[in-house]
């Protein structure tokens, strides 16, 4: 079994708020934080899964303006995040 550490973020990309962080090498965002002083949206690609019609689905295509509010945080194992404010953190493993 890989010792707990391995688990935990590499990386930390602080996001200019004008590109996409797309992850390649089987790279993820495993988490992003809100550092700013408002809620910000973010738009995600990656292990997202939705309700639809009459159960849980995964959906793999971006997912569009899911709000993170002040201070923050998200987790998940996604490939791409994209924003419009600068300064919200992702952390990468």
């Amino acid at each position: 079994m890989a010792h707990p550490s391995a688990s935990l973020p590499n990386d930390i990309h602080i996001l200019n708020g004008t590109n996409d962080l797309t992850m390649s090498n089987g790279k993820h965002v495993i988490a992003i934080y809100n550092p700013t002083a408002s809620q910000v949206t973010v738009d995600l690609t990656g292990a997202i899964v939705n309700y639809n019609s009459s159960a849980y689905q995964q959906n793999d295509s971006e997912v569009a303006g899911i709000p993170i509010p002040s201070g923050g945080t998200i987790y998940g194992r996604f490939t791409n995040v994209g924003c419009t404010t600068a300064n919200v953190i992702c952390y990468v493993n």
